[in-house]
């Protein structure tokens, strides 16, 4: 098989991870902040020592405000539910995942909340549009640092810095689709709420993600119950990152974070992304058939995501025949994007997603080129 679904999420890992989640399950595999045994005190260091590192990786602003979450989704779901109130406005963009829609849909429905949806210029938010629309009601600014329908990807830096000079709104970023691939400073860019998923291009496993944070931000629990510690307080405790850390924490995915991470530093994130988009660069030199549109980031600081509409073939259709004549795994669809697709004019039946990782090679995108230019 040819995987080129790695927006989705990246396969294979790389060999360390796997490793490393069995190494480190088997020798630490318990429960942490509910023992004071040795073994129990051992794996709260190694989680502690994790974090630090994680905080590093981002430049953010201390290990405890790094947050393990479920995955992105429970990460914005924990950010916008616990800082949204009544009759707040939220500014966010078209490009954004229902990781981001559906929650402020809600929120819309159930609090009266005022959404905005910035349109990019190009590919890029303008900022003069941003800061028109920022005003005192602003509490929060939504941002997808890469799409996952095409790549596009915004300037963070410009961005941090409008809400920051023109507003006391807080700072979201949803950075699925360029963690692990694009560098990121949190500090730099004046993010409160930074979001990622383990499973993508950080390379960890599913089940397991970030949401790190400004300690100064006021943030209520979305999710309640064991701590660990202060059993006897009758509600969350306040500290980080307890107060956003609920139940069991999933210690085997931390393990195959923190091996994920490794790989790419001992890599070079640098590296990675230079072979993603030579690739990237190989495949749309050699697809020739004029029966194909694609649609997909000019720009060499995205990701390596493609975009393919056929003229003969829906997206799904398309899809269909790649994997099952040719075992080549893509993505049709909307990709959890609607008005993205409504955006770029391809809803409702969305495009043909190629995302390259890594692990790619370049027979694989030339035996693609080579197939669609024969469909």
């Amino acid at each position: 098989m040819i995987y080129l679904d790695n927006s989705a999420t990246t396969f294979p890992k790389p060999e360390k991870v796997y490793k490393e989640m069995i190494d480190l399950y088997q020798k630490y595999g318990v429960n942490v902040e509910r023992g004071n045994y040795k073994l129990s005190l051992e794996a709260h260091a190694l989680v502690q020592k994790i974090r630090l590192k994680i905080n590093n990786f981002f430049n953010g602003y201390s290990e405890e405000c790094v947050v393990f979450t479920y995955n992105a989704t429970d990460a914005l779901n924990i950010a916008i539910n616990g800082v949204i109130e009544e009759n707040d406005r939220v500014i966010t963009t078209v490009l954004e995942h229902n990781s981001v829609l559906r929650p402020l849909n809600h929120l819309k429905k159930s609090k009266r909340i005022e959404v905005e949806y910035l349109n990019p210029s190009g590919e890029k938010i303008d900022t003069r549009e941003l800061k028109a629309r920022l005003d005192k009601r602003t509490k929060l600014v939504v941002v997808n640092h890469s799409s996952n329908v095409t790549g596009y990807t915004q300037d963070l830096e410009a961005i941090g810095r409008c809400i920051k000079e023109n507003s006391s709104a807080y700072f979201l970023v949803d950075a699925s689709q360029s963690a692990g691939v694009i560098p990121v400073d949190i500090k730099k860019a004046s993010i409160d709420f930074f979001v990622t998923t383990g499973h993508k291009a950080l390379y960890g496993p599913t089940g397991i993600g970030l949401l790190i944070l400004n300690p100064e931000v006021k943030i209520r629990p979305f999710r309640v119950g064991g701590s660990g510690h202060s059993s006897e307080n009758p509600y969350q405790p306040d500290n980080f990152p307890d107060r956003l850390e609920a139940g069991t924490l999933n210690i085997l995915g931390v393990f195959g974070l923190k091996a994920g991470i490794e790989f790419i530093e001992e890599t070079g994130i640098e590296k990675i992304h230079s072979k993603e988009l030579k690739l990237k660069k190989l495949l749309l030199e050699n697809l020739e058939n004029k029966k194909i549109k694609i649609l997909t980031s000019k720009e060499d600081s995205s990701p390596a995501i493609v975009s393919i509409l056929h003229c003969d073939y829906s997206p799904a259709d398309l899809a269909n025949i790649l994997d099952s004549e040719f075992g080549i795994a893509t993505r049709a669809g909307l990709h959890c994007a609607p008005l993205a697709h409504k955006f770029l004019g391809t809803f409702p039946y969305g495009t043909l997603r190629v995302s390259i990782g890594y692990f790619n090679t370049e027979e694989e995108i030339l035996t693609l080129s080579s197939v669609l230019n024969q469909l």
